[in-house]
């Protein structure tokens, strides 16, 4: 029944919300660190030893991890080996520490997906002023 009532209130017309900076597929995960209210971790990013040792233990080969800056924290991208269903992908960017919320949502959305969808995993440059 959650499936159902997911699907009938999804209907993948997204607003804008911010200027989009990477969208993520089946072999790219993108990870959100938020640090409000730690000043050293904001200003130096996460660390790639804990990515690093959960890719590991869940047996994932990875080509290359990029951290960019941002205005609250750091984003990551990693691109992977393999291709992940988009219930795998939100459980490895949870796994490695991203944003709780972010990937709820993306957990939600990945639910009853079928299919790889171009706005399922994405991250913004900037949000839009309301």
């Amino acid at each position: 029944m959650l499936c159902y009532r997911i699907e009938a209130e999804m209907k993948y017309e997204f607003p804008v919300f911010g200027k989009l900076k990477r969208s993520g597929d089946a072999r790219t995960a993108l990870g959100d660190f938020d640090y409000p209210t730690n000043r050293y971790r904001r200003r130096v990013g996460p660390s790639i030893i804990p990515i690093h040792g959960v890719l590991r233990v869940l047996g994932i080969k990875y080509r290359w991890i990029l951290l960019e800056k941002t205005y609250k924290g750091w984003h990551a991208t990693i691109r992977l080996d393999r291709a992940l269903s988009p219930s795998e992908m939100v459980a490895l960017q949870f796994a490695i520490g991203s944003d709780k919320r972010r990937e709820t949502l993306n957990l939600r959305r990945a639910i009853c997906a079928r299919r790889w969808h171009p706005r399922m995993n994405i991250l913004f440059e900037r949000k839009l002023d309301e």
